[in-house]
């Protein structure tokens, strides 16, 4: 009975450590690719959306649509659970409407919300005064170190073509 358990225990800490390395890749990504300016956007949905597969479709059309529109996008983005049990996405992008005020953003949130998400509600964010970028995205991960729907999964999505930050490790490292 005991292997069972250690077998089990060594799941864990191998998904916790996979967990770790996702956020620490993820927080340098958006420390490489993105900063002052950009934006963040998060997508919900207005009904209870806990199905991973149909809500990753959704947002893969979402960045369809939004590609459709600006060719050049760039992002990183993330899941996470509401209390509700629904799901929702985090996502730094280099998008810059030039976004002044709050009416605007609402406009804009309005149309992003009809014309590319369709699912439910979008919020955007002008990443203004923010220090740490990578941080303030993968905070939303840390909520799902634990969730076993996300066994098998990717813990965050992102486009191609982003500049890979360089790891360096033992002597390397030190050096």
């Amino acid at each position: 009975k005991n292997w069972i358990h250690e077998k089990e225990d060594r799941t864990d800490e191998r998904r916790k450590q996979t967990m770790r390395e996702a956020r620490n890749k993820t927080r340098r990504l958006a420390l490489m690719n993105f900063g002052q300016g950009d934006t963040f956007i998060t997508l919900t949905y207005a009904e209870n959306m806990q199905d991973i597969e149909k809500a990753d479709k959704d947002f893969k059309k979402f960045i369809q649509r939004f590609k459709y529109r600006y060719a050049d996008l760039k992002y990183i983005a993330v899941r996470e659970f509401q209390k509700r049990g629904a799901i929702h996405f985090h996502m730094i992008c280099n998008w810059n409407a030039g976004l002044n005020d709050e009416e605007e953003i609402k406009e804009k949130e309005r149309w992003f919300g009809e014309q590319l998400w369709g699912h439910g509600f979008v919020d955007i964010k002008v990443l203004d005064g923010i220090d740490n970028i990578g941080a303030y995205l993968i905070k939303y991960m840390t909520k799902n170190i634990s969730i076993e729907a996300f066994k098998g999964k990717k813990a965050y999505l992102c486009s191609k073509g982003l500049d890979k930050p360089v790891e360096y490790r033992g002597d390397e490292a030190e050096a």
